[in-house]
């Protein structure tokens, strides 16, 4: 059973280890329009789970700069706004605060179902892309608890119990192959350590200077 405590610390734990996840696939996308526009989808999400950020005149570009820390500077997209000075960015913006409340799917996490209640406020591709992210992650992480196969109608009938109500999950969404998630997270832990590494020796050189 993988617990968060035996996990790589998140470069920035207020955004939740899916969105991490998430923007490091993004990186993986062959093309850059479309890595572009899955970035732009990914910036809509993150402003919902970091609404203090909407209290400054430039929030927007905050949360590219805080897109770029995540992917370690390494997303090649067509970014609005110019390349944040990396010194500048370490210095860590205070962590949000998040009240953890009892759900009864403990397995898919507190982010989940915050994620789920805030599908109303996207229309068309940012809609489906985040049903997608949702879906994907509430699957993976059943399967952090469960290592035997989930069958996708359960986790699309889960999806439906924290979802308002109007927001439609069609009964024909793809979901990743198991397999195919397990390797995802493998990788995405291997990445993770390295960013990790590269801060700590950055940090450590800085000390020695």
């Amino acid at each position: 059973m993988n617990y968060n405590t035996e996990r790589e610390k998140l470069i920035m734990p207020e955004y939740g280890r899916y969105i991490h996840q998430y923007a490091q696939h993004i990186k993986t996308i062959e093309s850059r329009q479309e890595r572009t526009q899955a970035a732009h989808a990914l910036i809509s999400i993150m402003a919902t789970l970091n609404p203090g950020l909407r209290d400054s005149s430039d929030y927007r570009r905050k949360l590219w700069d805080h897109l770029m820390i995540i992917t370690d500077y390494e997303l090649d997209v067509d970014n609005p706004y110019p390349m944040p000075d990396r010194a500048m960015l370490e210095e860590r913006p205070s962590p949000v605060k998040y009240d953890f409340k009892e759900i009864d799917k403990r397995h898919y996490g507190k982010l989940i179902e915050r994620m789920a209640k805030k599908i109303p406020e996207y229309e068309g591709e940012e809609r489906e892309v985040l049903i997608s992210l949702i879906a994907n992650t509430m699957k993976k992480n059943y399967l952090n608890w469960n290592k035997n196969a989930v069958d996708d109608s359960t986790i699309l009938e889960d999806l439906r119990r924290y979802v308002p109500k109007g927001v439609e999950i069609p009964d024909d969404l793809q979901l990743l192959e198991t397999r195919d998630l397990v390797n995802r997270s493998a990788s995405s832990q291997r990445g993770s350590s390295k960013s990790q590494q590269k801060h700590r020796s950055r940090r450590q050189n800085k000390k020695n200077k």
